[in-house]
């Protein structure tokens, strides 16, 4: 199962990661402290049912 994007909801290829890169560089740009940045990504992927079978 490819993982998605917490943000989009777009299959993603990198395992590692929960957002793509398009949805990544906004929140950058949304968030250019690294804590905020770190917060806000942590956020979604409490809230988020995107990446959860249903």
């Amino acid at each position: 199962m490819k993982t998605k994007c917490i943000l989009c909801g777009i299959p993603i290829e990198d395992d590692e990661s929960n957002v793509c890169e398009t949805c990544f560089e906004v929140l950058k740009m949304k968030y250019p402290k690294k804590k905020e940045l770190a917060k806000a990504l942590q956020w979604h992927k409490n809230h988020t049912q995107l990446n959860k079978e249903c």
